[in-house]
């Protein structure tokens, strides 16, 4: 584990080196924002972010932190945050909106103010999910997940891309890689493994990667070194936050089902292509039939183009999903001497929470962040981290 940094000094009012760094961020926004083949930076918005940099440098009105306004750098650093961030979308890399879970940065916090010595130690966990369509990553503290953000994948992405993609997101929650003390992952990317390998290695961050090799669960399969990594560590979630028998609906690029037996073990499951990804392809391989809205229509027969596509995809993939764990959870049940009703279904993944999916059949949780809190549990289980903290399915 790496051992914490020195305390970083408050600045004082006293101490012109706030104004001459806010200085010189702005002077830099603007040779970024003009120089010939640099890429384009939002100068406009670093330059704000500057000036609210320079205004932050006052004592706290209270006195408690002999510095800089905290408020005041927040603000500041928010700005210049989001102006990076508008940067980065030029750069290719697309971010969804913040997602609030439980607690919030203001909570967690960094306490310098009256009682504190100033100093800070990394307590962060920084989970990535690396799927074929998303990276969605989860801080958590003390166990429990804090913030998730989600990025589109770009599997091409080096390490230095993938590293700035990184520090992009935490800094939207107001943290850094200083924060993180231990990194967790799954990946189906081979590639962008490979790049966070890299990246935790110039950070100095141990990291752990889920695997065959590394996921506590026993994979009962033909071929066990087969099973995605993503597919164990829902196994493992589902197992140990909701109980078994069970079996993880996970619907993504490829909706996959992974059954978990009564002893926790991986016993196999199904996978089937996509919702979305059967959308596109009917748009893509098809002259005049358009790509509709993810939406289940009102009637199974559709009276135009539109309500029919969504019929026979929205409500055929119903069909599917509700034919299928039907299936598994008659043959767990049966394997286990249960019955159907005793076995679990979970739903998770970008489709989850969706009306379609709530909709489906005997659903008993849907939880969107069982990958990441499987990850949290792996770090904890073989990593030493801290145990999950466990709540209700959201």
């Amino acid at each position: 584990m790496p051992q914490p940094g020195p305390a970083v000094p408050l600045i004082g009012s006293s101490d012109g080196s706030a104004r001459a760094l806010a200085s010189a961020v702005g002077d830099a926004a603007a040779d970024v924002g003009s120089a010939d083949g640099a890429p384009e930076a939002d100068a406009a918005g670093l330059s704000e972010g500057a000036a609210a940099l320079a205004t932050a440098t006052a004592f706290d009105a209270a006195g408690e932190t002999g510095g800089v306004s905290a408020a005041g750098l927040q603000a500041a650093a928010r700005m210049m945050t989001e102006a990076a961030v508008r940067t980065s979308r030029r750069g290719g890399w697309a971010f969804t909106d913040r997602i609030p879970l439980a607690g919030s940065w203001a909570a967690v916090g960094r306490a310098t103010g009256s009682g504190c010595d100033g100093s800070y130690h990394p307590v962060m966990l920084l989970a990535v999910d690396i799927g074929n369509t998303n990276v969605t990553t989860g801080l958590f503290r003390n166990g429990a997940l804090i913030e998730r953000r989600r990025a589109t994948t770009h599997a091409r992405a080096s390490a230095d891309e993938l590293e700035h993609l990184l520090d992009a997101l935490l800094r939207l929650d107001d943290a850094s890689f200083a924060d993180v003390s231990s990194i967790v992952a799954c990946s189906v990317v081979p590639s962008l493994t490979a790049a966070l390998e890299e990246v935790a290695a110039r950070r100095e961050r141990p990291l752990l990667i889920a695997s065959a090799g590394t996921v506590p669960v026993a994979v009962r399969t033909d071929r066990p070194a087969d099973v995605g990594a993503d597919r164990l560590v829902n196994a493992l979630a589902a197992a140990r936050i909701h109980g078994t028998p069970a079996i993880v609906a996970d619907f993504g690029t490829a909706t996959t089902l992974d059954c978990v037996g009564a002893d926790g073990a991986f016993v196999g499951g199904a996978i089937a292509p996509g919702l979305e990804l059967g959308l596109d392809a009917l748009a893509a391989r098809t002259a005049k039939l358009p790509r509709v809205e993810l939406r289940a229509p009102d009637r199974a027969i559709g009276r135009d183009t539109v309500s029919a596509i969504q019929s026979g995809t929205v409500l055929g993939y119903q069909a599917l999903a509700n034919g299928l764990i039907a299936r598994c959870r008659a043959e767990l049940a049966e394997a286990s001497g249960s019955t159907p009703g005793d076995v679990r279904v979970i739903l998770t993944g970008g489709l989850s929470a969706a009306p379609w999916a709530r909709g489906l059949d005997g659903v008993d949780a849907i939880d969107p962040d069982l990958t990441l809190k499987g990850l949290a549990i792996l770090h904890a289980e073989v990593g030493g981290g801290q145990p999950l903290e466990l709540g209700l399915p959201r």
